[in-house]
């Protein structure tokens, strides 16, 4: 009986940390992710947003130039 109560208590804790272990690595991962995507969304919108702007730019040189 001891024994089996000694097993059960080892199973439970063993499993107690793999539990936590895992909960921890998934918040680390899911909070990890949500950075990244957060960081090239950021770079993306950088990169598009300075390819729009070129090209406003651009295109409002050459009408200016077209009008010169």
């Amino acid at each position: 009986m001891l024994l089996i109560h000694f097993f059960f208590c080892f199973f439970y804790r063993l499993f107690n940390v793999f539990f936590n272990f895992f909960s921890f690595f998934f918040d680390f991962l899911s909070s990890c992710f949500a950075c990244f995507v957060h960081f090239f969304s950021n770079v993306f919108y950088l990169i598009f947003n300075s390819l729009l702007s070129t090209r406003c730019y651009c295109e409002s040189h050459c009408k200016s130039s077209c009008e010169h």
